[in-house]
């Protein structure tokens, strides 16, 4: 009866043992399973915000290509509001004088 008191001890701690080991193991591949799930869904969201980064990039870029336009033609716009900046433009353009005024048209240096 000790004997077989005793074997069923043991039986038990090693079924005790075994489920352990099995609930580990099923920890252990959960806890696996939402680190790898985790790392492909974090470099997902940075391989998109790179690209957010460099489209952001690209679009400063234009923005400040067209402030730089958009100064360009403000400064044209104030210039042909000036009568004598129109006639001094249409002078150089178009060859057109002034009364008693001979015009010379001399070649362009090169460098």
């Amino acid at each position: 009866m000790a004997k077989r008191k005793l074997t069923l001890i043991q039986k038990n701690r090693k079924r005790r043992r075994q489920l352990l080991y099995r609930r580990a193991l099923t920890m252990s591949l959960l806890i696996g399973f939402f680190i790898v799930a985790g790392a492909f869904m974090y470099t997902g969201r940075l391989a998109k915000l790179t690209e957010a980064k460099e489209n952001l990039a690209a679009y400063q870029q234009q923005y400040d290509e067209l402030i730089a336009k958009q100064e360009y033609y403000r400064n044209e716009i104030s210039k042909l509001e000036n009568e004598d900046y129109i006639a001094k433009l249409a002078r150089e353009k178009y060859f057109k004088s002034e009364e008693g005024e001979i015009l010379f048209k001399l070649p362009k240096e090169q460098e």
